[in-house]
C-alpha cells in the first residue's frame, strides 16, 4: 500500500473555492484510490482552524466546513503518533539541517 504525507493545506484545496488544482486533485485520487496518508498530530486542528478563518472570510459557510470535516474523516488518513514525542529532538534538529519551520 502507498502512504503520503498528506499537507494540511493540499486537503483544504479540495474544499476551498479556487484552490483547486490539477496536483491537488492528483493527491485526492491516490487517496481514494487506497493509498494511506499519513498526517502529523496536530494536522487536524490546522484543518479545522483553517475551515474556521475560511468562514470567518466568508469563503464558506459553516454547513461547508462540517461537510469538509466530514469528507476528511472518510478517508484513510493515519495521525502520526510520533510527531509530538520527537518535536523537540528529531524534527528539530531536521528542521535546523534543512532551514525549514
Amino acid at each position: 500500500m502507498k502512504k503520503l504525507v498528506l499537507d494540511g493545506s493540499i486537503a483544504l484545496s479540495w474544499f476551498l473555492p479556487g484552490e483547486l488544482t490539477d496536483k491537488n486533485q492528483a493527491v485526492q485520487k491516490l487517496i481514494k484510490g487506497g493509498a494511506k496518508a499519513v498526517v502529523p498530530s496536530v494536522w487536524a486542528l490546522e484543518v479545522a482552524n483553517a475551515l474556521l478563518v475560511s468562514e470567518r472570510r466568508k469563503r464558506i459557510t459553516p454547513a461547508d466546513s462540517a461537510a469538509a470535516w466530514a469528507a476528511l474523516q472518510k478517508l484513510p488518513i493515519e495521525t502520526d503518533a510520533e510527531t509530538g514525542r520527537r518535536a523537540g529532538s528529531e524534527i528539530i534538529a531536521l528542521a535546523r539541517q534543512q532551514q525549514l519551520s
